[in-house]
């Protein structure tokens, strides 16, 4: 396309030379930095692979380690709480008057305590796909009521009022884990009065008719 002449042709051919020997440099660059950027991501993803792979057995680790620990602690607990109610309700003989307050204040520590454990419990088992449900028909109203009835003290401790309302039609019958059903209410209950510095805490129970439904509230001042 370009010679005209035949003196032109050696022109032609080493600037095409050098076009090809440009174009052609550039060419096996680009190839080699592919190269390298391909080796460096397969071995990031072997690096990636193996990282996670660390994880879930540190993560397994872990699970077996709350699972153990949580019921090694819950065996001496169950104990404390045993004789401590034991005490209360005098099987060793009347507790001296001084003494009732401070036994009190220890039952409800391990109450306290008992449930964490059993929280730790439940995310082991959680993770694990271990947990396990026992479900029973039981009525929401009596739970709720129950629950509130436990943590009425607490709240009085607060200064604070922890009502219970209850505008039920029915009996308010459910099939559930009453268990963890009561576990759920009292988180609800405890972070209500945690974040309340003064004033009411109320629980409330209602149902519908039409929905076949019960419904619990908890609401605060905080």
């Amino acid at each position: 396309l370009f010679i005209r002449e035949a003196d032109e042709e050696n022109v032609v051919i080493i600037i095409t030379f050098l076009l090809l020997l440009v174009v052609g440099r550039y060419l096996v660059r680009s190839v080699r930095q592919g190269i390298i950027e391909n080796e460096r991501s397969e071995q990031l993803a072997k690096d990636l692979a193996l990282a996670n792979d660390r994880l879930l057995e540190l993560n397994q680790i872990k699970s077996e380690f709350i699972s153990i620990a949580s019921h090694q602690l819950r065996t001496p607990l169950t104990a404390i709480k045993g004789y401590l109610e034991l005490m209360l309700d005098g099987t060793f003989g009347a507790l001296p008057t001084h003494m009732i307050e401070p036994a009190t204040h220890i039952d409800e520590s391990v109450r306290a305590m008992a449930l964490s454990i059993d929280d730790f419990l439940n995310v082991s088992r959680i993770e694990s796909g271990q947990m396990k449900y026992e479900k029973a028909r039981f009525s929401l109203k009596e739970l709720t009521e129950a629950v509130s009835r436990d943590l009425r003290q607490a709240a009085e401790k607060k200064a604070l009022v922890l009502e219970y309302k209850s505008d039920v039609l029915t009996d308010t019958m459910v099939e559930a884990d009453a268990g963890k059903m009561r576990q759920a209410i009292q988180n609800v209950v405890d972070n209500a009065m945690k974040y309340t510095p003064k004033g009411t805490v109320t629980i409330s129970v209602e149902d519908n008719i039409v929905q076949n439904k019960a419904f619990i509230s908890v609401t605060d001042t905080g």
